[in-house]
């Protein structure tokens, strides 16, 4: 863990924020390309498409959010989401890219976003 991770790593329990309000999305998920193109969310039935070409399954909805897996069950927790909104927003997108252990050039790349 390199010292800016460990600074705001220290720094997280003592606030009363969400997580992306004091973690920048480059610690969370290794660079901000897809930030600096100005996108701030993404079609939810494209992050569905995307979820299902890496791998990953549905497994249930439990009050709005549904909850996606790899068929093992070998994520260390399940990739979540609202399923009631249109879009999915850049943080939520940043927190289960990072649950994947996948960047933000790997969305960016992914041939099926266009």
């Amino acid at each position: 863990m390199d010292s800016k991770t460990q600074i705001y790593a220290q720094a997280a329990p003592k606030l009363r924020y969400s997580f992306f309000s004091y973690f920048p999305i480059e610690v969370v998920c290794g660079d901000t390309s897809i930030v600096k193109m100005g996108v701030r969310s993404l079609d939810l039935k494209k992050w569905t498409k995307f979820l299902k070409a890496k791998g990953l399954v549905y497994q249930y909805t439990n009050g709005g959010h549904e909850y996606w897996d790899l068929p093992n069950d070998s994520l260390s927790r399940p990739v979540t989401f609202s399923c009631h909104h249109k879009e999915i927003v850049i943080q939520v997108i940043a927190s289960n890219l990072y649950t994947m252990g996948l960047l933000m050039k790997d969305l960016e790349e992914w041939p099926g976003r266009k």
